[in-house]
């Protein structure tokens, strides 16, 4: 139980969850989607709590996703890149 007395199981699940995908697929594919947990944090807090989000919370959380989905395209692109450059050296 943590301070508030809910459970932590659900932290250990998503750490396991977390974990196995990481060693599934590279990290630049698996952490961007990692920061969906920005979305369920607002819209949880906002739902169970009744928070309302403060105007940092829409500069930055765009900020965060923009910079994952800029480490995405860069991957892929350079992903692509070295596909090409292996096919082009191999011998025919």
């Amino acid at each position: 139980m943590d301070d508030a007395g809910r459970p932590r199981a659900h932290r250990w699940l998503a750490q396991l969850t977390l974990t196995g995908a990481l060693r599934l697929a590279p990290v630049a594919m698996v952490m961007p989607m990692d920061y969906t947990s920005l979305l369920w944090a607002l819209l949880l807090g906002s739902w169970v709590f009744g928070e309302v989000p403060t105007s940092w919370i829409w500069v930055g959380a765009p900020i965060i996703i923009g910079s994952g989905l800029v480490i995405v395209w860069r991957e892929q692109r350079l992903h692509r890149r070295a596909a090409l450059s292996a096919e082009a050296a191999a011998p025919t």
